[in-house]
């Protein structure tokens, strides 16, 4: 059959333009994030490389694209593009890499970090929790994964080191995002997050850790009790008990170190809760239908 003849051939010459046309996008998208890093380097007064990760926007732009799409093709394969992209132009503005705890299951971490961050995103396996915490903290650029607190996996409980300072938002290392972000029960990935040392942005619907410091015989329902009753609806997470009770909770929303919520449950909790604080949160994950 000649190529005049074959009913295929202008159905697989409209893909090769349809493929030019998304080639040219990506270009043209490349050069708007060449802009970006520049008006920012800008208004910063800063010149140089920039650490770009926005886990709040990127959220954001995965939401929007899972609402509008529709069709054949599958959203995990557009969240898989998306996130290429959304890797690239981090490394386009600056570094970027990944540090993956990898003790209790070396390829269900790395898989998640690979998919979260991209497939040429560097990368680095640590032994400890402790080594991914010192690269983001001591290192520019680094974004850490780690097991999710609470999940049942050893080494969870390294949640207790973000939690010092005041109340506030810090610029130390903190939780930034929930890994992955698709997800689908037909295909469960390992449930991970990402430590960095960025700003946390509200996305509309988020989550917020919070660890409470108490003496070491608090009841963990009473403060649980206390912080519902200041406005904040949470979960209990984790725990430990030495000579003081460490808890941490899983609060639905947006919470700033400086909400007044906080404040007001540490006043109304009389000396069960001495200390609040925020130590990070993440974007809820977009679950996929079927």
């Amino acid at each position: 059959m000649t190529e005049r003849n074959d009913p295929l051939a202008p159905l697989r010459a409209k893909i090769d333009q349809i493929d030019d046309a998304l080639h040219d996008l990506f270009m043209e998208r490349a050069d708007i994030v060449r802009e970006i890093a520049d008006v920012k380097a800008r208004q910063t007064g800063t010149a140089g490389p920039v650490f770009a990760m926005r886990p709040g926007r990127e959220a954001s732009i995965l939401r929007r694209l899972a609402e509008r799409h529709s069709g054949a093709l599958p959203r995990q394969v557009i969240g898989r593009i998306w996130r290429e992209l959304i890797a690239a132009k981090c490394r386009m503005q600056g570094p970027f890499q990944v540090a993956i705890y990898g003790a209790s299951d070396i390829v269900g971490y790395w898989d998640v970090a690979r998919s979260h961050f991209g497939s040429d995103t560097p990368t680095v396996m640590c032994d400890t929790v402790r080594l991914v915490l010192q690269k983001v903290a001591n290192e520019t650029g680094v974004v850490g994964v780690l097991p999710t607190p609470g999940c049942g996996d050893s080494g969870t409980d390294w949640w207790q080191g973000l939690a010092h300072g005041s109340a506030g938002d810090r610029a130390g290392p903190q939780i930034v995002a929930r890994l992955p972000f698709f997800r689908s029960e037909r295909k469960p990935e390992r449930d991970a997050v990402a430590v960095a040392k960025v700003d946390r942005e509200e996305t509309g619907e988020d989550r917020t850790y919070l660890v409470l410091h108490g003496p070491a015989n608090v009841s963990r329902t009473s403060c649980l009790k206390t912080i519902e009753a200041a406005g904040i609806s949470a979960q209990l997470v984790d725990w430990q008990s030495d000579r003081e009770s460490v808890l941490l909770l899983d609060a639905e929303g947006y919470i700033s170190g400086d909400d007044p919520r906080l404040s007001a449950a540490r006043q109304a909790a009389g000396g069960a809760i001495m200390h609040i604080s925020v130590i990070g949160g993440y974007a809820v994950p977009y679950h996929l239908p079927g």
